[in-house]
């Protein structure tokens, strides 16, 4: 029986989020699915588009989500880089069955819209958290001998002297978490993103133009209302979808340029 939802994501931190959030169904305002994952580290690019037509017949939607930020598009806008893969997925007959999302600069900045969440998750204040987030302003200016990161802050082309701790958030979410986790003496890994997402109000993080693709998406495909294992009317299976009379949103153009 295949699942309603396959996501293709990098690793399992990317999977712990959302399958959190797969699992607050009304909060997503959908209706409770059935969902799997395919975790391809670095590759989702590479290998999503073939992972989705060689297990068409084990789902019935299927969304690819990766990192804007270093990926091969990184120099594209978000919304030409999933253009450019979600042609490929219509050219594989998934049209209308599908839907990539790119996250900008990567998937912790979901984490962030919401303070509240990360300082419950943490077992901490709010107000310690934008403590620790001034000091860590505080260390990347001193963190002259850290070649990674420096190269890191030049691709995200970070400025010292005239960013603010928003941001350098908003460029270098991921790091910011490895920051305030070490401060509250945690790990940053997939269980503590996972209460994140389990806690946070998600109508903040309805704030980030990504997740608000992503939520469109799931709630044109499985409304509300809609029995888990059923599809709307008009939309079609997985095996069908080439057929589909409602497509995806934010579908690739026709003639758009090859994945690298």
């Amino acid at each position: 029986m295949p699942v309603d939802l396959l996501l293709i994501v990098e690793g399992r931190d990317d999977e712990a989020v959302l399958s959190a959030l797969l699992e607050r169904p009304k909060d997503m305002g959908i209706c409770p699915i059935t969902f799997d994952f395919r975790r391809r580290s670095g590759a989702v690019l590479k290998e999503g588009v073939n992972v989705a037509s060689q297990e068409r017949n084990n789902f019935r939607k299927v969304i690819l989500i990766w990192d804007h930020a270093d990926s091969p598009y990184a120099d594209r806008t978000p919304q030409r880089a999933q253009g450019i893969v979600q042609a490929e997925l219509n050219k594989r007959t998934l049209r209308g069955c599908s839907k990539a999302i790119t996250v900008d600069p990567e998937l912790e900045i979901w984490l962030w819209q919401d303070y509240s969440a990360v300082a419950q998750a943490l077992g901490v204040r709010v107000q310690d958290i934008e403590r620790w987030l001034k000091g860590w302003q505080r260390a990347l200016k001193q963190s002259v001998g850290d070649r990674g990161l420096q190269d890191l802050m030049e691709r995200r082309q970070v400025n010292l002297q005239r960013d603010s701790a928003q941001t350098l958030l908003e460029k270098l979410p991921k790091e910011a978490l490895k920051w305030v986790c070490r401060q509250a003496k945690q790990k940053a890994d997939s269980q503590l993103r996972g209460r994140i997402a389990q806690k946070a109000d998600l109508k903040k993080w309805e704030r980030n133009e990504s997740f608000r693709w992503l939520c469109q998406q799931l709630r044109q495909w499985f409304p509300p209302s809609l029995p888990a294992g059923q599809m709307p009317e008009g939309i079609g299976t997985f095996l069908n979808c080439s057929h589909c009379h409602q497509g995806s949103l934010g579908e690739g153009v026709e003639g758009a340029e090859p994945l690298l």
